[in-house]
């Protein structure tokens, strides 16, 4: 017995599209992540090469293809560079496609120009532990991903795309949202593409044709697949549509022609189709496809757009999507007069780490911290108050994800630490309530400097300049006068921008 994949097939099967991309890897040791991989297309064609002995051009063998590609990638990038979230992009995989197919631009099925024309790209998140929370029924499979098909939408371009499958019997119609998602799991003996969102089906002929004219689109929830010696495969593909749900089987020939049901002239088929049959059943874990995305994105070489939201006098919190970062947060509201903050945005704190300068209270209250699940970096004889487990070790050098921060000792406590810090990139400049100017104008070619309006001040007064693209005033208070022109920006409380 030969086994291959597929994800979506004839009557009651829908095809999911893919995708390939560039070289590369990064490590993410602090996230979780872990190691981010793009795809490169001399692998993806490496991984797709093996694939003969059925027509991969046809729109019904077009998933089996996919998933073993998918698979293959998967555990070579998984073996090699220890990847666990590999991206593929659309033009590698299209590219890849007609070096393997030998097909030109006029040649190339729908399917697959689609993909192109969309950019539809596709993430594997192989992470350990991220997939599947609990067996419910039947056995774990050998390796299991989540998969992320998905492109951008435009101002004036189609949300979704259809195309139509007119080998299959009866003919269907695919239609696929900007976003498809599915969990993708090899058993050796068969492949299962479970928890499907996004995929939507609808035969266009005979009198299933007829019937779905008059409801519509179905939704395409999962479909096991295996493949016989000759090459033909046999699906279970389960269609929901309102709170119908509909189990089907489909048997593909290798050229690429679906047909509904298995013929009882083939018992080495209906042995796959009883096999596919026992019950397989999973509690899936959430995917948090924002982080995920990302990170990706980051690997691609696109600096992540910083938000920034200001808390009050000089809390700001910096959040790339992957990394969030707290400045002087959180503070007694009110302390020494300046900004109050409301008890939601205690609520709203989320995992990350907090970058104190120093001990005055409208720039630290350790009781409110121990009451977050922040992580600390701060001089030492302020970290001496919170549990160690929570304090980043000081260096010279501190690394929280992909957020770098080197502390600047400066004059106005004895523990008062200002910081430059490395993020995606960018150079970010926080100079705390210190009054001396030595050390900002030392600095050379920020991205953006947070300083104070009497910092700011000192500087202009003197004639001089802080080389920085952005100048951000913190820590003001309402009416004051503070330094504008061009390159500065004078946020307002509870404000936001994006640093890019």
């Amino acid at each position: 017995m030969k086994i291959g994949s597929s994800r979506v097939l004839a009557a009651f099967a829908a095809m999911m599209l893919l995708a390939g991309s560039a070289d590369g890897t990064v490590p993410r040791s602090a996230r979780p992540q872990g190691v981010v991989v793009k795809a490169s297309r001399a692998n993806i064609l490496a991984a797709m090469r093996p694939e003969r002995d059925y027509d991969a051009a046809t729109t019904a063998n077009s998933g089996r293809f996919q998933a073993n590609v998918y698979l293959r990638l998967a555990r070579t990038s998984r073996d090699a560079l220890g990847a666990e979230i590999v991206l593929i992009g659309h033009e590698d995989w299209y590219q890849a496609f007609r070096q393997y197919s030998g097909l030109g631009d006029g040649e190339v099925p729908e399917f697959m120009r689609l993909i192109r024309e969309h950019g539809q790209d596709a993430l594997l998140d192989l992470r350990e532990g991220a997939v599947i929370e609990r067996l419910k029924a039947g056995r774990m499979p050998d390796l299991a991903m989540n998969v992320r098909l998905a492109f951008e939408e435009r101002d004036g371009a189609a949300d979704s795309y259809s195309y139509e499958d007119r080998l299959a019997e009866p003919a269907v119609l695919v239609h696929n949202d900007s976003v498809v998602t599915f969990r993708l799991m090899d058993f050796g003996d068969q492949v299962f593409h479970d928890d499907i969102r996004g995929s939507k089906v609808r035969p266009l002929t005979g009198s299933l044709g007829a019937l779905f004219a008059v409801i519509g689109l179905a939704e395409i929830r999962s479909v096991r697949m295996a493949v016989a010696d000759d090459g033909s495969s046999v699906s279970i593909a389960t269609a929901r549509k309102a709170l119908v749900t509909v189990p089907a089987a489909v048997t593909t020939s290798p050229w690429g022609r679906s047909e509904r049901g298995v013929s009882p002239l083939r018992d080495d088929l209906l042995a796959i189709e009883q096999r596919l049959r026992v019950p397989l059943d999973f509690d899936y874990v959430d995917t948090d496809w924002d982080r995920v995305v990302a990170s990706s994105r980051a690997l691609a070489g696109d600096p992540l757009p910083i938000e920034v939201d200001f808390i009050g006098n000089a809390a700001m919190r910096l959040s790339d999507g992957l990394d969030t970062m707290y400045t002087d947060f959180p503070y007694q509201s009110g302390a020494s007069g300046y900004m109050e903050y409301s008890r939601d945005a205690l609520d709203d704190v989320e995992q990350g780490v907090a970058l104190i300068t120093h001990e005055h209270a409208d720039h630290w209250d350790a009781r409110t911290f121990s009451r977050t699940e922040l992580k600390l970096i701060a001089h030492p004889d302020i970290a001496a108050v919170v549990d160690p487990d929570r304090v980043l070790q000081w260096e010279n050098s501190i690394r929280y994800g992909g957020i770098e921060v080197e502390p600047v000792v400066t004059p106005h406590t004895d523990a008062h630490i200002s910081y430059r810090v490395l993020w995606g990139g960018r150079r970010i400049y926080f100079s705390g309530d210190t009054q001396s100017t030595e050390e900002v104008l030392r600095e050379r070619d920020l991205d953006v400097a947070f300083v104070t309006p009497w910092l700011l001040r000192t500087v202009l007064d003197a004639g001089q300049a802080i080389d920085a693209g952005l100048i951000v005033v913190y820590h003001h208070v309402a009416d004051e006068d503070v330094p504008t022109g061009p390159g500065i920006h004078v946020p307002t409380q509870h404000g936001r921008f994006v640093i890019r």
